[in-house]
C-alpha cells in the first residue's frame, strides 16, 4: 500500500480516536457530575469550538474526519485489504463507502463550522446551518 494512504488512514484513524474520547470523558464526567455532559458526534462538534484554540481544533479535527472519510472511499472501492468480491466483501465494502460518506460529512460540517457564526443561538441556528452548508462550502473555500 502506498505511503501516503497510509499516512490518511493514521491521520483518519486519530481523528476518529479523538471524538470517540472526547464522548467517552464528558460521559464520564457527566456520569460523576463532573460537568459533563452526554454528547454524540455534532456535541463534540460544538464542545470543542468553545475551547480556547477551538477554531484550530475544529480545523484539525475536520480534516482528520476528511481523511477517514477518504481511507474509507479507498477501502470501498480500491480494496487494499483484499477482501475479494464475494457477497460478504461486497456488503463490508458499500458499509465502508457508506461509513465514508458519514464522516465526510461530519469534517465538512466541522470545518464550515468555524467559518459560520449564527446569528440565533440554538436549533434553529443548527438548522440554518444544515440549510446553507453546500454554499457555504463553496463560497468560502
Amino acid at each position: 500500500m502506498n505511503n501516503k494512504i497510509k499516512q490518511v488512514a493514521y491521520v483518519g484513524f486519530v481523528a476518529k480516536g479523538s471524538v470517540y474520547a472526547i464522548t467517552g470523558i464528558l460521559a464520564f464526567l457527566a456520569a460523576f457530575n463532573l460537568g459533563g455532559q452526554k454528547a454524540g458526534k455534532l456535541q463534540i462538534i460544538e464542545f470543542l469550538e468553545k475551547q480556547p484554540f477551538g477554531k484550530f481544533l475544529l480545523a484539525a479535527l475536520g480534516v482528520g474526519l476528511i481523511c477517514y472519510a477518504l481511507w474509507r472511499f479507498i477501502q470501498s472501492i480500491q480494496d487494499p485489504e483484499n477482501m475479494g468480491t464475494d457477497g460478504k466483501a461486497l456488503v463490508k465494502r458499500v458499509s465502508f463507502f457508506i461509513s465514508g460518506l458519514i464522516y465526510l460529512g461530519l469534517g465538512i460540517f466541522a470545518i464550515v463550522d468555524i467559518f459560520y457564526e449564527p446569528e440565533i443561538l440554538g436549533p434553529i441556528a443548527l438548522l440554518s446551518l444544515v440549510s446553507l452548508w453546500p454554499e457555504k462550502v463553496f463560497i468560502n473555500l
